[in-house]
């Protein structure tokens, strides 16, 4: 075979075949140089991807969602019934630590007991529209859902009793609480849809704070059912 030949610029003769290999090995380099600048970039956006999408669930972006938290254990009073005496039954509950804690125990309180053995003291349709509290004094603010759907726990005297104990027992559990005065859409007196607030059930009434009575709270009663999460 015929050897090719050319005059480099300097007027040295350089051999055709040579720079076809000096070209080979220049576009053999220049490809294997973009190969490496291509993972880089790929492995760099990776690692931003990989950044971005370690939020899961709420919180601020970039945290990892805390455990539950602690637990603390609250006492909620329901009442009990016989053929011969009515009375109050403690019933302990675990909950997540709350800065209100009172108000979530007035919710379970409406919410009802975790046993068939122990009955509702207030209506279910109830809602906590306040609940403040001031040198030993809880102000609870009621809707009036507590008036006009007491025929849910049977608005009797003995009812009325209970019902009122089972509020003033369950808040006083709190050490921060001494008295409780109970307000009805915002009233402490007058009319609600016609109804006079200070008679509530029109037995016992809410004419002044209460206090904590034990003697309508009974012997301890463990139920067997699984306490309701609140």
């Amino acid at each position: 075979m015929l050897a090719s030949w050319e005059m480099s610029p300097e007027g040295k003769v350089k051999d055709m075949s040579t720079k076809r290999v000096e070209q080979k090995r220049s576009a053999a380099f220049s490809i294997a140089f973009l190969i490496v600048v291509l993972v880089l970039v790929v492995l760099l956006l990776t690692g931003c991807a990989g950044e971005k999408g370690t939020v899961a669930g709420p919180g601020r972006e970039g945290e990892t969602p805390e455990a539950a938290g602690p637990e603390v254990t609250i006492t909620l009073y329901f009442s009990r019934w016989t053929e011969t005496e009515a009375y109050l039954v403690a019933e302990k509950r675990e909950v997540a630590v709350h800065e209100n804690l009172p108000l979530v125990a007035l919710q379970g309180l409406i919410k009802g007991p975790a046993t068939d053995d122990l009955l509702p003291t207030l209506p279910s349709t109830t809602t906590v529209l306040s609940l403040e509290i001031e040198n030993g004094l809880c102000t609870v603010n009621f809707s009036k859902e507590i008036l006009f759907d007491a025929y849910q726990v049977g608005p009797s005297a003995t009812g009325e009793a209970l019902a009122l104990g089972s509020i003033a027992n369950t808040l006083t559990e709190f050490p921060q609480i001494q008295e409780v005065k109970i307000l009805i859409e915002g009233k402490s007196e007058g009319e609600v849809d016609g109804w006079p607030v200070e008679n509530f059930w029109g037995h016992v009434g809410i004419y002044e704070s209460l206090t904590r009575d034990e003697s309508i709270i009974g012997p301890p009663f463990e139920p067997d059912d699984q306490p309701l999460q609140i």
